[in-house]
């Protein structure tokens, strides 16, 4: 997930943004992500899924630059695209450094 969950949130809230913090800060700061992460892991799905039933596409190509850094996101965007096609969709996720151009590479070979 992103680097405020898994890292140290009260070194960020402090040198980012100046703010003393407690432990409690820092845990619903942790939360609160986790639930942003999720919406924006949901909200992926559907569009993906969305993209999937207009273009009457089997595969999907994506660059892989936000999936890298947030690595649950990837897999539950799937997943939830999955669940809303009823069937599995394959994807394709360029590796970081390629961007767009890879993901179009990998939508031509499809």
């Amino acid at each position: 997930m992103a680097p405020i969950i898994e890292g140290d949130a009260r070194a960020i809230l402090e040198n980012e943004f100046g703010l003393r913090t407690t432990e409690s800060d820092c845990q619903v700061v942790r939360l609160l992500c986790k639930i942003v992460a999720r919406r924006a892991a949901l909200l992926a799905g559907a569009m993906l899924a969305a993209l999937v039933v207009h273009t009457g596409g089997k595969a999907v190509a994506l660059s892989g630059v936000l999936f890298d850094v947030n690595q649950g996101l990837g897999a539950e965007a799937v997943e939830t695209m999955d669940k809303l096609l009823g069937r599995p969709v394959e994807v394709l996720f360029q590796e970081r450094g390629a961007e767009v151009l890879g993901a179009a590479i990998n939508a031509a070979s499809i």
